[in-house]
Order: C-alpha cells, then structure tokens, then sequence
C-alpha cells in the first residue's frame, strides 16, 4: 500500500479550469432585528441553578429562519454562518440577519480568508462574508465527501471519487475512495477510505497508511499528538473508538462502543477524549490508554457531537433538550428544552452557545446572573 504512487496533478497533469468571479448584487445588510420569542413550556431550566462556571443559562436571543437549520454554524467571533434549507445566511452576534442568499446543499459552511466556503454539489463556491456577493465558483472535481476543513487562507476536502482539492487550485489524484472529511496539523493531513484505512499526507506526498478494522469510519480528530478516529465497522451498528500515533500510524488503543457515535469526538485537557453515542451514553477517554474517565448515561438518544464551554460539554437530543455535563466528572448540571429536535449541530463563540433545530430556529444561550 505504500508503494501506491500519489501524482500531484498540480504540475504534470492538466491544471484545474480557472476559477470564475462572478458578481452579484448585494443583499440588504439592514434587516429588522428579530424580537425573541419563547413558545410556552418551553426554556425550562432543570437543575441548572447549581452554582459553577456555567452554573445557569437562559436565552440570549432566538432567530426564526423558515427552514431547519442542518449543519453546525461557522463562527468567526464577529458572526455566524448558518445554512438553513437552501439559504446561507450571515447572523451577527445580536441575533441580527446581515444578508441571506440562495445556496444549494446542506454541507457546513466554513470561513477562511474573509470568504465563506460552501459545497454545492460537485462545485466549490465562496461568498464575500462581508455582504454575501459571488466570489469563486470552482471545479469540486467530484462530490465533497464528509466535511471539508480550513487549512491557513485555502479550504481542503475530499471527493467521493477520491481526489483531495484545495481552494488554492491543487489537488493529489488517488483512488482513495475517503469515507469522511480529514483532520490536520501543520505538516499532515489525515483521512480515512471506504476500503478501513486510515491515509496520512505530509505535505502533498504519502505518508503513511494505517489499517481501521473494517469500513465505516465516521469522524478523526487530533489532540496535538494522537489521533481519535471513530468508526461503525461492526455489522453497521456497533461503533468503536481507535486512538492511533499521529506522525507513524501506530495503533496506540480500541474502544468498543455499543452504538454509533453522535457527531463528531471532543476534547479537553482534563477529561481527555469526549465521545457521545447516538445512545445518550458519554465517555472520557483517558489519551494515553483509553481507560475510562467517567462515563454517564443520559437516558434518551442524542442528536449531535459534544462541545466544549467553560470547563462544560453540551450535547443536543432530538426530543429538543441540550444537556450540560461536568468535564472534570461527567456530572449532569442539567438541560435546557428548546421545543423542536437539535438537528444542526451545537456552536460556541464570544460566549454564546447557538442551537439549530428542526422546526427552523437559532436560538442562542449565554450565562445567566
């Protein structure tokens, strides 16, 4: 497998087709801002009056945009990203709509060099994130697969057909048939295939391959020294947590999960790797070993990954409840109902927590007095 030849089509094959500006007129920046509204029974806060970081939250503000928000928002400290049904649309940290536009796909947004990226099919738009206008319309070379990531000012991801293109307009030709969108460091990129391996580049060259056990890896992330990847080799059903070393490939631990994994893995440096079965189990994975931290059940099914605020994890569910954990003992503090299933993912920036939900809101929390 190492053997396989990974040819840079950047400077001895045909160059991607020249990227295309178009213009478009701007949005109107100047929308009403929206009035919060709570539908009743909802915002109950349960347990979440115990004293800590966090200790009590309460709405910020509450957004209504007329189609389920599906994808985690990009957050920059200035705004959010969000894409809802087939609208991107910019949100200011107020709750405030700066400009929407048509935008096909349900891929998450990312920003990158003043632009937000967004997969539309087998093609790669950017959006000014000032005003929304047209700016790139490039060549994907094939259906993103997975979610792609920022790498400095460029966006990389991988086609299903196994090429891995940048923004910047290079790409590495492989049958690498990747099952999920990589992780990164400075000098690597990492990403798993359909065919249970999991590829390492270094630079624009093979690095390494590692085997996964069998197809089906759904996230990978990185600590600074180790990758987390988690798959559903097992039947299709029963998960797993390997932890490989991340510049040779070695397996480092296996951790068995009794379903698949909730979004994607956590990471904090006290309670080491957070892992969230679609069960409503959590785990904290000790780095080194993979021993348990703590682990807590919460009794119903979970719709999204963990994120990580102020020494908590939050978790959303699809009965539309968002859960807050203690990272140093898996301690349930309590949940906040939002009234319509957690879909899109959960966010944190400039001390906000933004939830998605199924019926079309973003409503975002903050820390109550």
């Amino acid at each position: 497998m190492l053997g396989r030849m990974l040819i840079l089509l950047l400077a001895c094959a045909p160059k991607p087709p020249p990227r295309s500006v178009q213009a478009m007129e701007a949005p109107t920046p100047d929308a009403p801002a929206p009035t919060w509204t709570a539908p009743p029974g909802t915002w109950g806060l349960h347990a979440s009056d115990v004293q800590g970081p966090l200790g009590r939250v309460e709405p910020a503000w509450e957004l209504h945009l007329d189609a389920p928000v599906t994808s985690s928002p990009a957050a920059t400290g200035q705004a959010l990203y969000v894409h809802a049904g087939d609208r991107l649309v910019r949100v200011d940290l107020q709750g405030r709509i700066a400009w929407s536009v048509d935008v096909a796909g349900q891929a998450p947004p990312l920003y990158a060099d003043n632009a937000v990226f967004v997969a539309q099919g087998r093609r790669m738009v950017s959006r000014s994130a000032v005003d929304g206008r047209q700016l790139l319309d490039m060549d994907a070379f094939g259906e993103p697969r997975g979610e792609a990531l920022v790498r400095g000012d460029e966006v990389v991801w991988v086609t299903r057909s196994g090429r891995l293109v940048s923004s910047a307009g290079w790409y590495v030709e492989e049958a690498l048939s990747a099952s999920a969108g990589p992780s990164q460091d400075e000098d690597r990129l990492w990403f798993p295939t359909d065919e249970g391996e999991l590829i390492a580049l270094k630079g624009r060259e093979l690095d390494w391959v590692a085997p996964l056990g069998g197809p089906g890896a759904q996230r990978v992330a990185f600590d600074g020294e180790r990758l987390l990847v988690v798959t559903a080799p097992y039947g299709g059903e029963r998960g797993s947590v390997r932890c490989y070393r991340a510049f040779d490939g070695e397996l480092l631990w296996e951790r068995l999960l009794l379903l698949k994994a909730s979004g994607a893995p956590a990471w904090h440096p006290r309670a080491g790797w957070l892992v969230a079965e679609a069960s409503g189990v959590i785990y904290a994975l000790d780095p080194e070993s993979g021993s348990l931290n703590w682990t807590v059940e919460l009794g119903e099914g979970l719709s999204t990954g963990l994120v990580v605020a102020r020494e908590r994890a939050w978790v959303g569910s699809p009965s539309g409840k968002v859960w807050q954990l203690d990272l140093d003992d898996g301690v349930v503090w309590g949940h906040v109902e939002v009234g319509s299933a957690v879909v899109g993912g959960l966010s944190v920036s400039e001390g906000l927590l933004t939830v998605g939900t199924a019926d079309g809101r973003l409503i975002a929390l903050k820390s109550a007095p």
